[in-house]
């Protein structure tokens, strides 16, 4: 058995709170199964009490088909009361599935989201999770039932007849070894599906994040043939996927007409001899109906087992992601220094560095200013200071402590960091700003009275309940930004990372802004990234950075642009 499938059957399989239902379906599949065994012999044995008319007891008769039915409405609810607790079964493991890729998010190591998409979570959670779903434990409880039917069943058919149940048993049992051929072959195919699937999704995500380029160059043609490529692709896997499990269903059911002939064939010989009656070659057409949907499912199981072996691979491939390295040293005291030693940095590993050779300090009590050019690695480098990239060469000490070796959670408790586009959850403006759960509404009023939100929150519809949309298009990109300064300095940090901060801010808030940031600095280190060079005024240093390389610039002014 798959590594991988062992470890999902130990950890979501089998969990405390889904055994009860384990129990009550054995206790179904014991009912279906001697149901099964019963339903073609009192058949049979209606047919041949309707042969023999002359000699018929209706009261008998009337007795056995009530019997019958009573047993045949018993199998019909019995089927149905095991698919669904099948289904709760599925729907609780899936949901455990979804959650823990959700959790996985908040430990996984950083790199991941530089390296991959947000449609590669959605691939887990709509198309491995909804596999695993639908073809996992479902899978599995069928397999049960269909064993638990062929050992009791086939026994049965040996004691009818034996010539024929050896003939009926030879044909279908070459079902398992044409499922596991076709099911490598499904499996193949599977990944192919999975992958192209991910394409797709990931064109679509692309055209849906360029809706306003598309309009403004006209490049519907442009998209449509970039999604229309993928999605030929992710047919043409489809549709071979498809064509290997109709072939595969159509080898069945040539094995099976072969042993219906055998049934005809031998069973019409013997009602002419005498020796078994129509009920009985009725009853094992029945039999073989019964023992051929076990082997089929058998074989369905190779195969979505395959299937969902595939998904589940996919999906630990995920949860298997390194997680971040938090580090051991846990940081006690407010960090009153920074130092970069030789802090080199590449995307993916790339022999292209972004940043090269950058050694500096920043110690408390100052305000620092990086400026340089678009894509010259401003933003990189606050992403290294905060922990969230990890240098390709070099060090960063936080109070002569390798970040690395620091304990991150306890290194960001003491961070605010407003990046160049804040990002929100989708939820009340206060509980955006009160993430933690720790602030008392007076504090968070005085706060957004000190950035000149307050009167912007007050003036919405609903107030601090006001949802802060997914495409936060409620807010202007300044009220935005202001709502982010406000949600950092709540957090009273000692390290205040401002990307672009006062980009979209007015003359007057940007005064204010550094007014406030500057009583703030005799108790913090402040590193601002700007393009504004009159913000330069109100800084203690100056950095640029000029071909991926940080250069003091303690002689820049707003006067004189020295890049």
């Amino acid at each position: 058995m798959n590594k991988n499938f062992k470890i999902f059957l130990k950890k979501y399989g089998f969990k405390k709170n889904i055994i009860p239902l384990y129990i009550l379906i054995i206790f179904l599949i014991i009912i279906s199964t001697v149901i099964s065994i019963m339903r073609p012999k009192y058949q049979g044995i209606l047919v041949d009490s309707l042969s023999n008319f002359t000699h018929l007891d209706k009261i008998t008769f009337y007795k056995r088909l009530k019997f019958f039915l009573l047993i045949l409405l018993l199998s019909y609810v019995v089927v149905y009361i095991q698919k669904y607790l099948t289904s709760l079964v599925s729907e609780e493991i899936a949901s455990n599935l979804r959650q823990d890729v959700n959790n996985k998010l908040s430990t996984i190591n950083n790199e991941y989201y530089h390296t991959h998409n947000f449609s590669d979570i959605l691939l887990k959670v709509d198309k491995d999770i909804e596999t695993i779903k639908f073809f996992g434990i479902p899978t599995i409880i069928k397999l049960v039932t269909n064993i638990a039917t062929l050992v009791f069943v086939i026994p049965y058919m040996f004691y009818i007849d034996k010539k024929i149940t050896v003939i009926n048993l030879s044909l279908l049992l070459l079902i398992p070894l044409l499922s596991w051929i076709f099911g490598t072959l499904i499996q193949k195919t599977t990944r192919k599906v999975l992958d192209s699937y991910n394409s797709t999704t990931n064109v679509l995500n692309n055209n849906y994040a360029n809706w306003k380029n598309i309009l403004l160059f006209s490049c519907q043609n442009y998209v449509n043939f970039k999604y229309k490529e993928n999605n030929q692709e992710y047919k043409r896997n489809l549709k071979h996927r498809s064509l290997l499990y109709t072939l595969n269903s159509a080898l069945f059911l040539i094995l099976q007409y072969g042993g219906a002939v055998a049934i005809w064939v031998l069973g019409s010989y013997k009602v002419f001899a005498g020796t078994m009656t129509i009920g009985t070659v009725l009853a094992l057409m029945n039999y073989q109906s019964i023992i051929m949907n076990p082997i089929m499912e058998f074989s369905y199981f190779i195969n979505d087992y395959h299937t969902a072996i595939e998904s589940i691979e996919d999906l630990y491939q995920f949860y298997n992601y390194s997680d971040m390295d938090l580090g051991k040293v846990k940081l006690d005291v407010s960090p009153s220094l920074i130092r970069l030693e030789n802090v080199s940095y590449s995307y993916n590993n790339s022999e292209e560095m972004v940043l090269k050779n950058i050694s500096v300090e920043f110690e408390k009590g100052k305000v620092y200013a990086i400026i340089g050019k678009s894509g010259e690695g401003k933003s990189t480098l606050l992403q290294l200071i905060s922990g969230f990239l990890t240098p390709t060469k070099g060090n960063i000490y936080i109070n002569n402590v390798n970040l690395n070796d620091l304990n991150k959670k306890s290194y960001w408790s003491y961070l605010g960091y407003t990046m160049q586009r804040p990002k929100f959850f989708n939820d009340s403006i206060i509980t955006n700003l009160n993430l933690q759960k720790n602030l008392s509404i007076s504090e968070i009023q005085a706060k957004c009275k000190d950035i000149d939100i307050y009167d912007d929150i007050i003036g919405t519809d609903s107030s601090w309940d006001t949802i802060i949309t997914t495409d936060t298009e409620n807010f202007s990109e300044g009220q935005l930004k202001r709502l982010d300064i406000s949600r950092n300095l709540l957090k009273k940090p000692s390290i205040l990372l401002f990307d672009e901060a006062t980009a979209s801010l007015d003359a007057v808030r940007q005064a204010q802004f550094f007014d406030l940031i500057k009583d703030l600095s005799n108790d913090c280190i402040i590193i601002l990234i700007t393009h504004d060079m009159n913000e330069v005024k109100y800084v203690d240093e100056v950095y640029s950075l000029v071909n991926k390389e940080l250069k003091s610039n303690m002689t820049l002014s707003k006067e004189k642009i020295s890049y």
